[in-house]
């Protein structure tokens, strides 16, 4: 009987461990996908910085770039966390995977760089007493989460 219940336990914690394990493990083409997923949304933010005026924007408006910013650190920070969670030996896959990644890069940095540059017009909204600080956080998170992105990057393709 203890027998029975010893291999029932060590069988029920394998098939856990294979589907935990199934779930966890990512493939390039997730990573791929993820970066389609993140071409939008970077694309989105550059522009809702990019229509923000310089004067007389309002509370709604920095609202909407903000929720932009999330969206764009928050799928950057699901991209760095599937292609860490790629298995070794990649090869031909980092290939693909860095190519995405120095496409999109760019317009990561762009979209930043926007974000900065329109600080300003953000401060200068009349109820907007917080802003500076959000916006502090919105760099913080975003430049933070591109930097792991490149560092998830660059691990995934170092070959030793």
């Amino acid at each position: 009987m203890v027998g029975i219940s010893i291999s029932t336990t060590v069988l029920s914690l394998s098939a856990c461990a294979i589907v935990f394990g199934a779930m966890v493990k990512r493939d390039p083409i997730v990573v791929l996908e993820d970066f389609k997923t993140l071409t939008p949304l970077v694309n989105g933010l550059i522009n809702a910085t990019n229509v923000f005026p310089a004067t007389g924007g309002t509370l709604v408006g920095f609202s909407y770039v903000h929720q932009n910013v999330t969206a764009v650190t928050g799928q950057i920070n699901q991209t760095a966390t599937d292609i860490k969670a790629i298995t070794k030996p990649v090869n031909d896959d980092c290939a693909a995977v860095n190519a995405t990644y120095v496409v999109i890069q760019p317009f990561i940095s762009k979209a930043l760089s926007s974000y900065i540059a329109k600080k300003p017009a953000f401060l200068s909204i009349p109820e907007g007493i917080a802003i500076g600080a959000i916006i502090d956080g919105d760099v913080s998170s975003l430049n933070s989460s591109s930097i792991a992105l490149r560092e998830a990057v660059t691990a995934l393709c170092i070959i030793l």
